[in-house]
């Protein structure tokens, strides 16, 4: 709702153009209906607060009223004088001099929302602002765009793109590079991680793990998926955004975009135990299968265990990602 508001372009009077009379009016009669509405008790007090209200609305409006007296500097053309000989012709010289030209007549102008305003400039130039925008080109970045309308529409593209830029830089350790392997050498490769099962099946083919040396400058060799590394941004983009199709059309929170990646079935759902160091607090009426999966990946994962209690929740893993929407305004494009 915020958002929609602060898309609203407002058509009235400017403060700096106040005119007392209709202001002294409009005040008056707000205070008249209450004081006409009001029990005998309270209508001397609002009779002393109107009085009062008025009194000092005077010289406020004053002191913001200058409108008319503001002039601006602008560049005007004119014809210069030129001088005539026996033995010269006269020639019509155009010279620029400096005038003041005052403001509109009427201080009844249009009011936008200021940063609502710089994002609509940014759209213009087609180039809107993201987080983390700075990582990618302008390219690189209308493609995060374009997913995000696809899958959540116009009105939140921005949004949603944002969300995105954030899972790239948790998961590819800030690098947004499509060639990052993970560092606890699981395979996941590029912006999401892309496991070798999951490359496997975006790809509908078989794929080749390939290792690579100190990535990290850490000294070891590591696992990754090679037709994912060799991939441009952009066509990696592509599978990013067939990676988040089931979440098309949902109104979802940053958390469940991390979830998507991390582990799909936790995704879009309310607070609930996602890993478990011993099995405790998992869904009983989950299959025996993917219980033992929600604890094999508690320690690769532990971290975000917060309370240090064996029992990750939804609501942990939350606050533990939140720092990436954050961080990301400093990289702003």
């Amino acid at each position: 709702m915020s958002r929609k508001l602060s898309k609203l372009i407002c058509y009235h009077n400017s403060e700096l153009g106040a005119d007392y009379s209709s202001l002294e009016t409009e005040v008056a009669a707000f205070f008249d209906k209450h004081i006409e509405d009001a029990d005998k008790k309270v209508k001397q007090d609002l009779e002393d607060k109107k009085t009062a209200s008025l009194e000092a609305l005077k010289p406020k409006v004053g002191s913001l009223d200058f409108w008319s007296e503001v002039k601006v500097v602008t560049t005007k053309k004119e014809l210069a004088p030129t001088t005539v000989t026996a033995t010269s012709t006269a020639t019509k010289l155009e010279e620029e001099r400096q005038v003041l030209v005052p403001f509109p007549k009427s201080p009844k102008v249009y009011h936008f929302h200021p940063i609502a305003f710089v994002e609509q400039m940014r759209m213009m130039e087609d180039d809107p602002s993201l987080i983390w925008g700075t990582k990618f080109t302008r390219v690189e970045r209308l493609k995060v765009i374009e997913i995000s309308k696809e899958l959540w529409g116009e009105e939140r593209e921005i949004e949603m793109a944002n969300n995105l830029m954030a899972v790239f830089a948790w998961e590819s350790g800030e690098t947004f590079k499509t060639n990052v392997p993970n560092l606890a050498n699981s395979g996941g490769t590029g912006l999401i991680q892309f496991m070798p099962p999951t490359a496997k099946g975006l790809l509908g083919k078989e794929i080749t793990v390939e290792t690579v040396y100190n990535y990290w400058g850490k000294k070891k060799t590591l696992k990754r998926v090679k037709e994912f590394a060799d991939m441009t941004v952009v066509e990696q983009l592509g599978y990013v955004g067939k990676h988040f199709k089931p979440l098309k059309g949902k109104t979802v929170e940053f958390v469940d975009f991390y979830l998507q990646v991390l582990f799909p079935v936790s995704s879009g759902k309310p607070d609930h135990v996602v890993f478990s160091k011993d099995g405790k607090g998992l869904d009983s009426s989950e299959s025996s299968k993917l219980r033992k999966l929600r604890q094999r990946a508690y320690d690769p994962n532990k971290g975000m265990d917060l309370n240090k209690d064996g029992k990750m929740w939804k609501n942990e893993i939350k606050k533990s990602v939140q720092k990436y929407l954050t961080k990301g305004e400093k990289f702003r494009n």
